[in-house]
């Protein structure tokens, strides 16, 4: 075998380390810039140039739960689990993942983490106030939720989640008020109108709750054609 220069082989990894760089540079540009597709593309290839790079797998474990790739997702989560990454997102996209599944126990340990280390990632205490909610831990989840809404006055989720509290607690006036919040921020949030019926009609007041209730029936007539 010839002699190797160490300096050439030290030139040449650097050269390599250099280009990926950039190119993981790209990527982030690309879905700063909203072109997730591109960004995906770049990812998956320098998570094959260098399978042992942590932070390409962590951007595509975020793309993949974006773009409802979730078996994609939980790959890449498994893998920076075994190798000891532990990130606010990456709990966040856990927990969420888990509540989807009704893995409530899960989800809280995975949202309580996200939630204690990074307050101010979005959407992380509607999660947690919508898993202590499952487990009807209602004080816990009302504190949640009043956090979610002081981070973001127009979390719709968070409005509704403390009109589901207000209805457990028969407290049907704030219920309905909180749900009528969730509408005014999003009509789509068609579980805000069933509560809305719901306080409504605990409020002595049926021809209300029955154009609500139509607007959750309408939702369902939706879904089930489009299956």
């Amino acid at each position: 075998m010839g002699y190797v220069d160490p300096d050439a082989v030290a030139a040449r990894e650097a050269s390599l380390r250099h280009q990926l760089e950039a190119e993981f540079q790209q990527a982030t540009h690309s879905l700063s810039s909203g072109d997730i597709g591109e960004s995906q593309r770049v990812l998956e290839r320098l998570a094959v140039d260098d399978p042992n790079w942590i932070a390409p797998r962590h951007l595509l474990a975020e793309i993949y739960y974006r773009t409802d790739r979730i078996a994609d997702c939980e790959s890449q989560l498994e893998w920076l689990a075994e190798h000891a990454v532990e990130h606010p997102r990456l709990s966040l996209i856990s927990g969420a993942i888990a509540l989807a599944r009704r893995n409530v126990h899960a989800a809280l340990e995975e949202l309580d983490y996200a939630a204690y280390v990074e307050p101010e990632l979005p959407s992380v205490h509607t999660l947690l106030g919508l898993t202590l909610l499952r487990l009807n831990r209602l004080d816990e989840a009302e504190v949640a939720f009043h956090k979610a809404v002081e981070n973001n006055a127009f979390d719709a989720a968070a409005h509704d989640g403390l009109s589901q509290i207000c209805l457990r607690r028969g407290e049907f006036d704030e219920a309905a008020n909180f749900a009528l919040e969730a509408l005014q921020h999003d009509m789509q949030l068609f579980a805000a109108h069933y509560h809305l019926g719901v306080s409504l009609m605990n409020l002595g007041r049926p021809n209300e709750a029955v154009t609500a209730f139509r607007s959750e029936e309408r939702r369902v007539g939706k879904e089930c054609r489009s299956r």
